[in-house]
């Protein structure tokens, strides 16, 4: 079994990968196929919309469980120090963008619906503009630099435990087996749709009889 600080360690080495990896991939593809400006921007806060949903992820796991982990395994001395030298990323995550975990709920990671007002709609009924958040790509190299930032400290002050962590993940994954995918050729999956459209044609007819077509 893995320790708690191992396990901790690995998921926000993971969650850092996932934002640091969308940021290279998106560039160096703009750069190498030559995407015109106005596309690479589009693709760009597609990415950053998945990459803040990410980057909560990552400070929940920090908050919740990684500075606990770090007391149960270093003592509380130890962890008070490292706290303190992560905090000065942390404190200027939270100063600058505030509402990451709101907008995050509120808007990219669940149906636009405030569960805190009544469900409303946060885009019809509520103020996008209101959020404090990443707002353009610059802001968003900021946030997730300063994650990365907090990750190299992590591995700088508690080198070993990501290797642990990995280790006992690969014998474990081997052993178990490969689900095989539900569609192997974009033949397959037109054949697939073909037939799902077909009765779907068929209760569109029936629907239109009834209730006459849409004007």
């Amino acid at each position: 079994m893995v320790k708690p600080i191992e396990e901790s360690i690995y998921i926000l080495n993971n969650i850092n990968y996932k934002i640091q990896h969308s940021i290279e991939t998106i560039t160096d593809n703009c750069v190498e196929h030559d995407i015109d400006e106005k596309s690479a921007e589009s693709l760009f806060y597609y990415i950053m919309d998945l990459g803040l949903i990410l980057s909560v992820s990552y400070l929940d796991e920090l908050n919740i469980f990684f500075y606990k982990a770090v007391k149960i395994e270093k003592g509380e001395a130890f962890s008070k120090d490292l706290l303190k030298i992560l905090k000065t990323y942390k404190s200027v995550i939270e100063k600058r963008f505030p509402d990451l975990k709101d907008f995050r709920n509120n808007y990219l990671a669940h149906n636009m619906r405030i569960e805190k007002q009544n469900y409303k709609n946060v885009v019809l009924d509520g103020d996008l503009r209101k959020y404090k958040v990443p707002q353009n790509t610059h802001d968003y190299i900021f946030l997730t630099t300063c994650i990365k930032n907090i990750n190299l400290l992590i591995q700088h002050f508690l080198p070993g435990y990501l290797s642990e962590a990995q280790t006992y993940l690969m014998n474990s994954f081997n052993k178990l087996p490969l689900l095989a995918p539900q569609f192997l050729t974009i033949e397959s999956i037109q054949v697939e749709l073909e037939k799902i459209s077909e009765v779907v044609d068929k209760q569109i007819q029936v629907f239109e009889q009834a209730y006459g077509q849409p004007n």
